[in-house]
Order: C-alpha cells, then structure tokens, then sequence
C-alpha cells in the first residue's frame, strides 16, 4: 500500500519509474535492474528507468512481446527466476538474440507486472551485492510490489493518454487556423512550424514542390547546418517528391546510418540529421510536393506521428495552394474536408459492422466448396500416377497432385485466419509431468488464499504410472489449473484439494476433487457454458468454458459429480498417444486393411466415383449410392461392413445416415467424409456415433490409414 500511494503522488511515468526501481533496488540490495513499459504502437517493451549498466548499448535492449520468457509471464502468477528458466518448456525455444540480452542484463530475476490480464510491464532484477540467491520470500516480496506498482503507472499512463490526446486536438486546431489565417506563405509558415514542433518533433523541415522535372524547395527551416537551403533546386527523378507521386502515402526512414533511399539523404547524414517522414501533399488527388521533416535522432517517428501528420497534411497542402493560386486551392481544400468527413464516416461504419462474422461464414463455405473440387482432382491424380509408366508424363501429374495439396493447405491457412479450424497437431504429453507442472502454476493462488484470508488448501496427489497422452502440453496444462481455480474458489473457508490420474483402457483420466461448496443440479448442466459465471462480477464465466474447448478439441472429454455441502469431483479423459502420432505411414507401405463391403454415400458424383476407383483398387467391394434415404433403405436389405457418408446431401445429413446405421447394427462403423471436416462439432460425433473423419481434400494414404484404423477398432 505504501508502494502504491508514493506512486500514485507521483504524475509523470519518468519519476513513477525511477522511484520505484531505486527503492526496489535499494530494499532487494541489488546492484543492477531495469522496468520494461509496454509500448501499445511498437507492441514491445522499452526501458524505462534502467540502474547500474555502464554500457550504452543497454538503452537500446527492448523486449519483444512475442519472447518467449515475456509471453511467460503473460500467464504466470509468479516471478521468473534465471534458474527456473531451464526448468520451464517453452522457455527453451529462446533465440539466442534473446538470451543475449537477458545476459547482458545480468539478469536473475524477471517480475511482471500486471493489471488485470494486461502485462504492462516487465521488473528485471540483477544480482545481489551479497551474491546470495533470491529467496521465496523476496520473490512474493518482489511480485506483490511489481503488482502494487503495476496499477498506479497504468492510471498515470491513461491519464497521461487523455492529457496529450486533449493538447493534441487543441493544437492541431490551432494548426488549422494559423494555416488557414493568411495567403502570405512566410507569415503562415513560421508560426505554422513553431506550433507543429510541440506535436511533433524536428530538426528540420521543408517543403518540396514540383516543377516540371524538378522540385524546388519553397521552404527551409533547419537547427543545424544544411546544405539545402529554400530556392534550391534538385532533380525530380529519386527524389523523395517522385517517391511520393508514384506511392501516395507516408515515408518514413527510420535510420540513415543503416539504409538511404533517396540522394538527399547523404546530405541529411553528413550534416547529423538520423531519421526522416515525408508526406504527400495532394491536390486533386495528385502529389504536388511533400512536407518533410528529420530528426538527429534515429527511429524519431513512428504511427504516432504519422497519424498526426496525415490529420494536418490535407491543411498544409491547402495552405500552400492558397499560396499560390488561391481559387484552386480554394476548391482543393473543400475537396479534402469533404473527403476526410467520408472516411471517417466509412470508418466508422466499419467498425460497427460484424465485418468477421460474415467472413468466417463466407470462409466456411468457400472452403467446403474448394475441398470438394480439390478432392477431385487430387484423388484423380493419384490414381492415374499409379497407372502410368511414362517418366514425362508422370512429372506432369505430380505437379497436379503438389498443386492440389498446395491449394489445400490456402483453404486451410483461410480457415485459420477466420478463427473457424478446428484441428492442429498434437505431442505426446506426459500426464504426471503435467499434473506436477499445473500444480506448481497454481501454488501462488494457494499461499495467497493463506496470506490474504487466513485460509488453508491441502494438496494431495494419487498419480499412478500412466502412458502419454495425445495434445498440446500447454493448452492442456491451461485446462487443468482453470479446474484447479475453480476447485480453490469453491472451498472459502479452506479444505482439500485431489488430483488423480489413472489408465483406463485406451484413455488416461484425470480427477481433480475438492471438499468445497458443491454445484447445485440446477446449474451443473451450465457450468460449461460460454460467461455463465456463480462469482457475480468476479467471475467472467470463461474459465470452464475454455477448458471444455481445450478437452474436447484434443479428443478428450470432461464432466462433473457433485454433492452440495461435500465438493465435486471433474474427470477429464484423454485418448492414449502413440509413439508416432504426428508422422504420416510412408507412401511405400500403406496400412494394411482387411478387405470389406462398404456402402459409399455422395451425392458429388465426382467425389463418389474418385473414392469408389481409390477402394477398389485397395481391393474394397464398393456400392455407391447419391442420396441419405435410398443408403438406409439399402443397408437395411444387405450386409455391410462399412458405411462412409457425406455431410451435407440434399434429403437428409450425414448425422443422420449414421444415426440409422449405429440404431440397426451399432457395431457397423460409421465414417463422414466431407469439405467441413476440420469445422465438425465433435460433440454431434460423439451423439452420432461417428467412428472417423476423412477431411476433402484426402489422399489415397490417407483413405487407407483412416480405414485401416476403424476396421482395427471394429473387430
């Protein structure tokens, strides 16, 4: 609390900062340190207050949002040690860029700090005078005060935000009527660009006209030395003018040290000027010249500045137009204001509009559409390349195969951008290990129910040896302390907290139970949905929500016993992994697979006739069939080992043929082959009794590996 009030005295982000790493430094008797502060425009952290590094270079050291320890602490309710770095998974997938620079940071210990679920900042601390190591209690010490620190420089921040948004629409007001005040260009530019520096800063500025293959400089002002001066004339060819006409935007260089694009700017380095943004002056929707101004700081401009100047250029070119010929720009200026009323408006609407909602449908169906076609053509391709001998030929027919496969993975890559994938890869995870892991994330939240409220959770643990299972260690990881919380937020006034995990058959199941409050049979259906939430406004509802998605997504599933007064129990069971899971069967040694009598259900008689071809060749008995009802008709009359159906038929879906199936003969294993395939609701599999999918477009191998692998379990 007293870390938060000095703070909160505090109204500048410079002095919030050094105040804190000093008596952070000062109590921890560290001898070196620094606070990262998250810059929302460049999505990084950049030093802010840094203590004790002799090296100038440190200044430039940011950390990257996407660094692996600063995602770390994105999640984590602790600090983050250099010793349990090691010890952390995804740590070890550091650059060695990044390691670097944690090395020449010395540093030992890395703190978030944290509002919300927001990381603000990151606190990095070196090592101890008296080179003894961080204890427990430092840590929790250090955490506690990062936190504290967290929510007081958030508020500056945010009040800091709304003062220069409140100065920066005052002063590009002013701008726009001291533009606007006179036709005497001189007059109006010196009082135009003593205001303009309180926006944005510069060491000088200039505006370039064109005339014919030149472009004359109609104004110069400049703190240092200059070789061009106002009048000057340099040719339009390379120039930054004719970059502009032929781009039409902003240009910005952010250091001439490293890369010059225009002739000009081998002047502006031998005269100490680092950086530069030129913007486009318009009239009537053509470049005339450009506002340009340059910084003896390198990387001086950046969205920030941009914005601003692209809110003024519209004025500035208006201005200079009156300069010279007042009627048109007169009209110029009328045209820009209308203009830039337009695109506020249409921006405006755009942000209204459910613009993604629409895009993940449209996606889902184009891509449905696209796996049919390609379905076809690759399944066409493999046949005829296992018929053919011609050396030529058969390049051919492999550049159609590759350039099926290619456009499979665009659908696929549009599927993700539009949030509507379903499946992803998955490592064999060690069940034990990941109990242990979750357990360890989560003990903060036990030592703060302990410190905060006086409360006690005991944690036991009953884990037996157990095979892998199959998933993503870190989502799964994620799903188990979201269970975990929830047992804890169920036991206020303390209790016992059990995790088990055992093997069942070709499954692993896990049991978290605590003696908490219990759920109420009323709500037990609802926990699992989307914001349904019994915390009141301390709860969002998502927490469980999420953890379903993450079970379920990984062929697993999870469900709950309680008793009110006495606890609950959550069971969560997931499939065996095998020691190759992720690696497709070689081309040169297909599965083996019994030879059957299978019912094919397409309406597509493309698709139909390509898998009828690929099953007989396998040496399959085949009977085709294009519509839901006359399939149901027909496997009530015959003896069929196998039934493969499309989703989506005109009479009735795929569900439903294997509804029918599985209420004649359950045993008879039922697969959906479909464009939706990576889209399907894995819950409706389960109702349905769905043995597999084979997602269009497929492959032959992938037919057989499929097949080879449900008539196995059907036997």
């Amino acid at each position: 609390r007293s870390t938060s009030r000095a703070l909160s005295a505090m109204p500048d982000l410079e002095e919030q900062a050094s105040w804190l790493m000093d008596n952070l430094m000062q109590t921890m008797d560290v001898e070196k340190g620094g606070l990262f502060l998250l810059d929302e425009e460049q999505k990084r952290y950049l030093p802010r207050a840094l203590r004790g590094y002799d090296s100038p270079a440190v200044s430039q050291i940011h950390l990257e949002s996407d660094n692996p320890a600063v995602a770390f602490l994105v999640k984590a309710d602790r600090c983050l040690t250099a010793e349990s770095m090691e010890r952390v998974p995804q740590l070890r997938a550091m650059w060695k860029l990044e390691r670097e620079q944690l090395e020449e940071l010395e540093t030992r210990v890395l703190v978030p700090a944290r509002v919300k679920d927001n990381l603000i900042g990151v606190i990095l601390l070196g090592p101890k005078r008296s080179r003894k190591a961080y204890s427990v209690d430092d840590l929790e010490f250090i955490y506690l005060v990062a936190n504290q620190a967290a929510v007081a420089i958030e508020n500056t921040r945010l009040y800091q935000e709304a003062t220069d948004r409140a100065e920066w629409i005052d002063m590009t007001s002013k701008l726009t009527r001291v533009i606007g005040s006179s036709l005497d260009m001189d007059q109006v530019y010196e009082t135009f660009t003593t205001a303009l520096k309180n926006l944005v800063p510069f060491d000088r500025i200039s505006i370039g006209l064109v005339e014919g293959d030149k472009v004359r400089l109609l104004l110069v002002s400049s703190e240092v030395s200059t070789e061009l001066s106002a009048g000057d004339i340099i040719p339009l060819k390379k120039s930054v003018v004719a970059w502009a006409i032929a781009h039409k935007c902003i240009n910005i260089e952010n250091d001439f040290a490293q890369e010059r694009l225009f002739p000009v700017d081998e002047t502006h380095l031998r005269n100490g000027l680092r950086s530069a943004i030129r913007v486009p002056l318009f009239s009537k929707g053509e470049v005339f010249g450009t506002l340009n101004l340059a910084s003896c700081c390198p990387n001086a401009y950046g969205e920030r500045e941009r914005k601003i100047l692209e809110q003024i250029a519209g004025q500035v070119a208006v201005a200079i137009q009156n300069a010279l010929l007042y009627e048109e720009a007169k009209r110029a200026y009328e045209e820009a204001k209308r203009a830039y009323e337009e695109l506020n408006a249409a921006q405006e609407f755009l942000v209204r509009s459910e613009k993604l909602r629409a895009l993940g449908e449209m996606a889902g169906g184009v891509a449905h559409d696209f796996n049919n076609v390609l379905s076809v053509i690759l399944g066409r391709a493999q046949l005829v390349l296992e018929d053919i001998e011609d050396a030529k030929l058969k390049r051919s027919i492999k550049a159609i195969e590759q350039a099926a496969l290619d456009a499979a993975k665009t659908v696929r890559r549009l599927q993700e951008f539009t949030r509507v994938r379903r499946d992803q890869a998955f490592d064999q995870v060690k069940v034990n290990q990941l109990v242990r892991s979750a357990l360890q994330m989560a003990e903060p939240r036990f030592k703060e129910s302990w410190e905060k409220d006086g409360v006690e959770i005991a944690v036991n643990t009953d884990l037996n040896a157990v095979n892998s299972v199959r998933g993503d260690m870190a989502e799964l990881r994620e799903a188990l302390i979201n269970i975990i919380f929830n047992a804890v937020d169920s036991m206020p006034q303390g209790g016992k907290l059990t995790v088990k995990a055992w093997q069942e058959d070709n499954q692993v199941v896990l049991s978290v139970s605590d003696t908490g409050v219990g759920i109420p049979d009323e709500i037990k259906s609802k926990i699992f949905d989307p914001f349904f939430s019994t915390k009141g406004p301390d709860g969002m509802g998502l927490g469980l929500s999420i953890t379903y998605g993450i079970i379920t997504r990984q062929g697993g599933n999870i469900d709950v016993e309680s008793t009110l007064g006495q606890g609950s129990t959550f069971y969560v069971r997931l499939p065996l992994g095998g020691e190759k899971m992720k690696n497709k069967a070689s081309p040169g040694s297909p599965s083996s697979t019994r030879k059957v009598n299978i019912l094919l259900v397409d309406d597509d008689p493309e698709v139909s006739e390509v898998l009828e071809l690929m099953l007989a060749q396998i040496g399959h008995e085949v009977t085709v069939v294009a519509q839901g009802q006359e399939a149901i008709a027909l496997f009530e009359q015959s003896d069929y080992d196998l039934v493969i159906t499309d989703l989506g038929m005109p009479d009735i879906s795929g569900w439903e043929v294997a509804k029918a199936v599985k209420e004649k003969r359950p045993e008879t294993p039922v697969v959906l082959i479909t464009g939706w395939g990576i889209q399907l609701d894995s819950e409706e599999m389960s109702r349905s009794g769905i043995e597999g999918v084979i997602a269009k477009p497929f492959s032959k191998q992938a037919l057989v590996d499929q097949l080879a692998r449900v008539l196995k379990d059907a036997k």
